[in-house]
């Protein structure tokens, strides 16, 4: 059961990347527990949220990289 401090943790970690409008953050081989994290509090990134588990999401995820805009209103 995470804590309110690692939750907190874990939203800053990709938020402190993210003030630079242009930046992404991609997290590689995290564990299911973290993806899913993400995934449940992606209203609390300043972005889009995708997380990647096959070949399948790889294109979805490069699709989203490629549209979406790069200047986000936070």
């Amino acid at each position: 059961m995470l804590q309110p401090k690692d939750i907190s943790k874990l939203i800053d970690a990709p938020n402190k990347f993210l003030s630079d409008f242009h930046a992404r953050v991609m997290i590689k081989d995290a564990p299911e527990s973290i993806c899913q994290f993400f995934e449940d509090n992606q209203d609390s990134i300043k972005s889009d949220v995708m997380v990647v588990r096959s070949k399948e999401d790889e294109a979805k995820a490069a699709q989203l990289r490629n549209t979406s805009a790069k200047h986000f209103p936070y």
